[in-house]
């Protein structure tokens, strides 16, 4: 395993801003860069915010998000190959236009995505409701790092072991 050193972005988006969550994101990988930090990880949902339960309820809310999104990390695919940092970026992730999103996170290296991961235990607690406006992942995700293979997780994902036993199943 080769050696990396990774940063943290602590970093409150604003919520449905995209192109301004894109253009801290993307100045946040110039200073990691600088600093020669290999991998910047940013919060879940951190390109959109959770706020988007009402902007999704329509057709062409779901069609400026995605566009928002596709362009967003377009910017971030090609940052990654400019400054040489990594990421780990988090947004809603539309595969049909009748289902709910997902938590996505996606690990950029070199231009690209290399792994996408959906996350699987929504929240469903108190104040949290995420499975009113999300829609369930499936299966765990290692990701094949240029430094290691790694399990994805998003939050409460972190709080089932069977996750981390399944990661580590598949060469994590």
């Amino acid at each position: 395993m080769k050696s990396w050193k990774i940063t943290i972005g602590q970093v409150v988006s604003v919520p449905l801003d995209i192109k301004k969550n894109t253009d801290k994101a993307l100045d946040l990988m110039d200073q990691c860069s600088s600093d020669r930090s290999s991998l910047l990880v940013l919060p879940e949902l951190y390109l959109s915010g959770y706020e988007i339960k009402d902007f999704i309820s329509s057709p062409s809310g779901v069609k400026a998000i995605k566009k928002d999104i596709t362009t967003a990390l377009n910017l971030i695919a090609d940052k990654t190959k400019e400054s040489g940092c990594d990421i780990l970026i988090s947004y809603p992730l539309f595969k049909s236009k009748s289902d709910k999103p997902y938590i996505a996170l996606d690990y950029y290296s070199k231009g690209k995505s290399i792994a996408t991961h959906r996350k699987i235990n929504l929240s469903n607690y108190a104040q949290y409701t995420e499975h009113l406006t999300f829609s369930e992942g499936d299966q765990v995700t290692v990701a094949d790092t240029p430094y290691c293979k790694a399990g994805m997780f998003i939050c409460e994902d972190l709080w089932h072991i069977t996750n981390a036993i399944f990661a580590a199943k598949l060469g994590a």
